[in-house]
């Protein structure tokens, strides 16, 4: 069986042969698995990539619920220490008043805060080693009391440290550098 094929720039028939168009029609087909292969083969090594990137993120997420529930007091975490947790402006009036002349440190952070669950053990840390010093925690976001107490003292950024001394705020840091944070309260508390 003969195929002709006419062209514009050529006018004379073409003939081509039954034989080489079975064989070119052949040859990928021949072709196919070996390419179903590799492809096979590249989403295999996809594949195990994926479940090992699956296994670090199991295993990062992990180690966050880890310094989450060690770090947050409201998931059940360790020892607080001297660490009074406030829930509301009246708890923060009575603690103030109660501090009477010593040095209050309050920090303030909210629930979902990364860099506050971080620093919090070494807020801890600094109670347990300053007992004259009165150390109050705030959520911002727990209640609309909380955001109010928030926004009446411009906070715009957590974790927030406020110094307070006979009701009255004598300094602030904001950061989450447990150094700093230790420096601040040796300076403020005059140690």
């Amino acid at each position: 069986m003969a195929f002709t094929m006419t062209t514009f720039a050529l006018s004379a028939p073409k003939t081509l042969a039954a034989a080489p168009t079975v064989r070119a029609a052949a040859a990928p087909e021949a072709a196919r698995p070996s390419a179903l292969a590799a492809r096979s083969a590249t989403a295999a090594r996809s594949t195990k990539l994926m479940s090992s990137r699956r296994a670090v993120v199991g295993h990062t997420a992990a180690k966050r619920m880890q310094v989450r529930a060690a770090s947050s007091p409201d998931m059940g975490g360790t020892d607080d220490g001297n660490v009074t947790i406030l829930g509301s402006s009246e708890q923060w009036e009575e603690c103030l008043a109660a501090a009477g002349d010593k040095l209050v440190v309050l920090d303030i952070s909210t629930k979902t805060c990364g860099p506050c669950k971080m620093v919090y053990p070494h807020f801890v840390q600094l109670s347990k080693d300053n007992e004259d010093i009165v150390f109050l925690k705030l959520f911002g976001e727990v209640t609309q009391d909380t955001r109010d107490l928030m926004k009446s003292w411009g906070v715009r950024q957590v974790p927030q440290f406020h110094f307070w001394r006979n009701k009255e705020k004598v300094d602030e840091l904001v950061g989450s550098d447990p150094k700093k944070l230790a420096a601040k309260v040796a300076e403020v508390a005059g140690k």
